[in-house]
């Protein structure tokens, strides 16, 4: 796997170049509140009026006036109208290369990593660089005494225990939430370790007893909470829809795959299907050309 981890390693050094020109937009007032959310966005997230729907906690970030809302732009769009408790973490030039940026982050880092080559390596990441990214920009919101909690979606990502791990060096005082918003078959990411927040919540018994038993969660710091993402009451559609995946390793596979399905059937036909894309990844070209070819299929 030694190749495999090289080109996966350049891969993520190069996101690098896609990553410059992160601004802050509808920052003010912050001082006068007490809870923040750290959270993901899309243009399609806002309502024309400017209120926030947040598709993880599935609430309206009017419903919490004494809530800050740290969004990070998945498509780099900016509404026109914002709430004053939310604020916007986007990029000017979104997703555009700039390799003046990245040799600038990878000189920056080798002098913080007093020219050593090993520890340069393993900094330079794109998750590790929007953590510090983020950090940086959040960092004014520590200065509020007010602020008592920190909550976010959580998926266990190095970035994300990165920065509760900070939050906390910042400030003791805050408490740092993670929740749960999606179930995985074998959730060892999950796994209890350093910049862990300080209560994960969950909203699964098996959820609970799995990270309790087996990836060294104290019982004190799970807690047990019905689904916020999704509700009893609704009533999803799935019939008749292809749903792709976050990530795709070969979209050759996929397209094979189901052509042996549609070739297989005994009457050779089935009913018009709707291809639905993973919600982050509009702008994938390995997604779009995959649902391009499963279209023509």
């Amino acid at each position: 796997l030694f190749i495999e981890k090289i080109i996966v390693f350049f891969k993520n050094y190069f996101l690098i170049s896609k990553m410059s020109g992160y601004s802050l937009y509808n920052f003010s007032n912050i001082k006068k509140f007490s809870k923040l959310v750290i959270s993901w966005t899309t243009v399609k997230n806002f309502k024309s009026n400017g209120e926030y729907i947040d598709r993880y906690f599935r609430t309206n970030s009017r419903r919490y006036k004494n809530t800050l809302w740290f969004l990070i732009s998945s498509d780099g769009i900016l509404p026109k109208k914002i709430d004053k408790n939310i604020v916007i973490l986007s990029q000017k030039n979104f997703n555009q290369i700039n390799f003046s940026y990245l040799l600038k982050v990878t000189f920056i880092k080798f002098i913080k990593h007093n020219f050593s080559f090993r520890n340069l390596i393993s900094s330079l990441s794109f998750y590790s660089h929007l953590s510090e990214i983020v950090l940086n920009k959040i960092y004014p919101l520590f200065e509020n005494k007010n602020l008592d909690l920190v909550l976010m979606p959580y998926e266990a990502q190095p970035f994300q225990n990165y920065l509760f791990k900070n939050i906390k060096k910042l400030n003791k005082k805050v408490k740092t939430i993670g929740y749960v918003h999606a179930t995985q078959p074998y959730p060892i990411h999950l796994l209890h370790r350093d910049g862990a927040p300080d209560k994960l919540l969950v909203h699964g018994k098996d959820q609970k007893h799995h990270c309790t038993k087996y990836l060294d969660w104290p019982k004190s710091s799970i807690k047990l909470i019905p689904s916020l993402r999704f509700k009893k009451k609704d009533n999803f559609d799935f019939k008749n829809r292809i749903f792709l995946p976050y990530y795709i390793s070969d979209h050759h596979f996929y397209f094979s795959e189901f052509e042996k399905i549609i070739s297989n059937l005994k009457n050779k036909s089935v009913k018009p299907l709707q291809i639905i894309n993973h919600p982050t990844m509009s702008r994938s070209k390995s997604h779009i050309k995959l649902i391009k070819n499963l279209s023509s299929l």
